[in-house]
């Protein structure tokens, strides 16, 4: 699969015209920087935006070797759920692997 084949498809996964965000958390020390942990943050329902503490909206952790979602939540704490599969398209969240991870991920280490 070409990077813009996989992009079209990832665009598919959820409804289009909303923005999420992907987040990674880099720590400098002595040495590189080392890239430590990494989210998608993904709009559903109603919200057009990604903010996490919005009902619907979805956390998937991303294996920061992989760039492949190994897990997907939807609200948190007490009332946290698995959300294996986008709500309004039902297509599948974990385990989709992010287009274009190893540039995304060479250029935040650069940037730090």
């Amino acid at each position: 699969m070409s990077a813009d084949d996989a992009v079209l498809d990832l665009r598919a996964t959820w409804p289009p015209l909303r923005f999420q965000e992907n987040l990674k958390l880099v720590i400098v020390e002595q040495g590189p920087p080392t890239l430590m942990r990494a989210a998608l943050k993904i709009p559903a329902g109603r919200n057009q935006a990604d903010n996490f503490w919005r009902d619907d909206n979805i956390l998937g952790g991303i294996d920061i070797d992989t760039g492949m979602i190994f897990r997907a939540i939807q609200r948190g704490g007490p009332r946290e759920v698995e959300a294996d599969t986008h709500p309004d398209t039902g297509a599948a969240i974990k385990g989709l692997t992010l287009p274009g991870w190893d540039a995304a991920k060479a250029l935040c280490l650069k940037a730090a």
